[in-house]
């Protein structure tokens, strides 16, 4: 295979260029090596927002003010064995590549993927870009815990009872709504360090589900719904009744020991200033 037809040595020379060029915080560089009718996906890189953008211009009024020299450093491939560059089909006759990299900002570790396309002079250009944080820097995703505390002197009743309390009286991220998203959040916080107090409005997590029509089941198949670290059982339904995941969530939050008031809402506006403050209140 030669050069030009081998997808890895496409995608490194595709990211010298874009690497250099947003590490240096060049806009006209950086946009140059994407399509001008092509997209910027931005999933809390440059704002704590997700954006997507069609078309340089547009890429280029967002990034300025935001992308300055060394915001953006060390991009380079994915160094993962199971993400590796790869063609994808555009139509007959005709292929892209898709290139996975990886790259650090101030208080994030970053992901990202091009898709890569010929440009009308044959030269590889950016279709898409996607860069998303995948990590908060001090932050890092752990794995499972052991399960013993204090040299098996503590409880887990104990050691949940100590956590709880510090969340419900100092927490860091405060979570609105106890459905799917937000109890995925607040397990992510948790596997963060992260502090993630959760409120839900209803009196059960899950009474959201509960409460529709009786014969109501999940449109989607239980592949295209499946909740973060707790895989559903090899039994489980394909399509899942309304009942069935509604208790499916209440068990989510005992089994990733989570902190949920239900019955809760913010009562009133935030104050405006730097100290935001919000007020709890039960229904």
């Amino acid at each position: 295979m030669s050069l030009d037809e081998d997808p890895c040595h496409i995608a490194v020379s595709w990211l010298s260029k874009f690497g250099e060029a947003i590490c240096a915080g060049d806009i006209a560089a950086t946009t140059n090596t994407i399509l001008p009718h092509g997209w910027l996906r931005d999933v809390l890189t440059f704002t704590w927002d997700c954006r997507s953008l069609e078309g340089t211009e547009k890429i280029s009024k967002y990034l300025s003010g935001k992308l300055k020299p060394g915001f953006i450093t060390d991009v380079k491939l994915w160094d993962d064995a199971h993400v590796r560059p790869a063609f994808f089909p555009l139509g007959p006759g005709a292929s892209g590549v898709e290139a996975p990299f990886s790259f650090e900002a101030p208080v994030t570790h970053g992901r990202g993927l091009a898709r890569l396309v010929k440009d009308g002079n044959g030269e590889w250009k950016a279709l898409s870009v996607c860069m998303y944080v995948a990590d908060i820097k001090g932050h890092e995703e752990t794995d499972h815990e052991v399960g013993i505390y204090g040299n098996h002197t503590l409880a887990w009743a104990d050691v949940y009872a100590e956590r709880k309390a510090k969340i419900e009286s100092e927490p860091q991220v405060l979570i609105v709504g106890g459905g799917q998203i937000g109890l995925m959040l607040a397990a992510t916080c948790k596997q963060m360090d992260i502090r993630a107090l959760t409120i839900e409005r209803t009196d059960r997590v899950g009474d959201m589900w509960r409460s529709r029509y009786p014969t109501l089941v999940l449109h989607t198949t239980r592949r295209q719904h499946e909740m973060l670290y707790q895989p559903y059982p090899a039994t489980w339904p394909l399509f899942a009744p309304k009942a069935k995941f509604g208790d499916w969530l209440e068990g989510y939050v005992q089994f990733q020991d989570l902190v949920v008031w239900t019955s809760s809402q913010i009562d009133g506006q935030p104050l405006q200033g730097t100290l935001v403050r919000y007020h709890l209140g039960t229904i």
